[in-house]
């Protein structure tokens, strides 16, 4: 089989690596290369032959700080309970696992990773982190209705969410239904990043909640991902915020861009109690036209803006220079 090596390269292109990898199937029975396989809490998870059946029992197998990767085998990995991501130092890479290149399009909208964290339990998120410097990599995670897709505390720093896929779109319209999530109003990890991400909302008749909420996060960067309001679904709602900040917040929002295909979103990035005290920078993010409030809710004095643009309808002359957060 073609996982081999201790030091090189896992199979299925995972890069290299310093500590262990633990295999998790989506099911009580899998597929490799032909072959059918039990899973099992009871394995070592240690190859892909020998997968684990939940990311709890690989989250608890695994050394915290010590280079250990949970690998997801495709499918749709169901959490009935908020999944502790407690440990220190893991990554977690959604299978068939392909990195992609620096350059080249945003967040792709086509982007949907065949790793599927399900959150099943109603009014409750599906991933708590709540340990610094976790990494979650070409994973979908798809909220309930009501639910929280992930949530992060203080203790989350330098948490980084890369090539990924926020499928807000599949469950029910329902505006407690939330994306990747702050645990608190003033939850202020260091080093938040969040990179190439898919965040899909588009709902008929009643539109999810908000996408992203950093809450206070410091010297954080959301950079490269797509913001996308589908407007294929019939009768689809009004998207009221794809993303939120708050106050004593510092970073950066670089590189985004904000559709609403179809329907609108009233707002693109929003403040929320902004007393001045924070430094937010927007830099080359771009907004179609049916996004009625870009940037928003900001004091002058709290963002710096850098060639941010809202789109014309065709035969316009080009987008719109943003020359103000209110």
């Amino acid at each position: 089989m073609g996982y081999l090596t201790k030091y090189g390269s896992a199979w299925g292109q995972c890069p290299e690596l310093s500590g262990n990898v633990y295999w998790v199937s989506p099911g009580a029975t899998y597929t490799l290369e032909g072959r059918t396989y039990s899973s099992s809490d009871g394995n070592d998870g240690l190859s892909p032959e020998r997968a684990l059946a939940t990311i709890a029992q690989a989250t608890s197998n695994a050394t915290a700080n010590a280079g250990d990767t949970i690998m997801l085998l495709p499918g749709i990995h169901t959490v009935t309970g908020a999944l502790a991501a407690s440990k220190a130092g893991l990554t977690y890479r959604g299978m068939t696992y392909a990195k992609f290149p620096t350059g080249g399009a945003v967040g792709r909208p086509g982007h949907r990773p065949m790793a599927v964290i399900l959150q099943a339990t109603a009014a409750t998120n599906g991933i708590a982190c709540t340990a610094a410097d976790l990494t979650w990599e070409n994973i979908t995670f798809r909220p309930i209705t009501q639910g929280q897709a992930m949530t992060f505390s203080t203790a989350a720093d330098r948490l980084t969410i890369s090539n990924c896929m926020v499928d807000m779109k599949t469950p029910v319209g329902h505006a407690n239904t939330l994306g990747i999530i702050a645990a608190a109003t003033t939850s202020a990890p260091d080093g938040l990043y969040i990179y190439k991400t898919l965040f899909l909302e588009g709902n008929g008749g009643t539109s999810c909640g908000v996408a992203l909420d950093i809450a206070a996060a410091v010297n954080f960067m959301v950079e490269g991902n797509t913001f996308l309001h589908d407007g294929s679904v019939g009768s689809v709602a009004t998207w009221t915020t794809a993303v939120q900040a708050r106050d004593n917040c510092q970073g950066a929002f670089r590189d985004n861009d904000v559709i609403a295909g179809g329907s609108t979103i009233t707002n693109g990035f929003r403040g929320v109690t902004h007393t001045g005290a924070g430094i937010v920078q927007f830099i080359r993010n771009y907004f179609t036209v049916a996004v009625t409030n870009p940037i928003t809710a900001w004091a002058a004095s709290d963002v710096g803006l850098l060639n941010n643009y809202v789109a014309t309808v065709a035969g316009g002359t080009g987008g719109t220079l943003i020359s103000s957060s209110t």
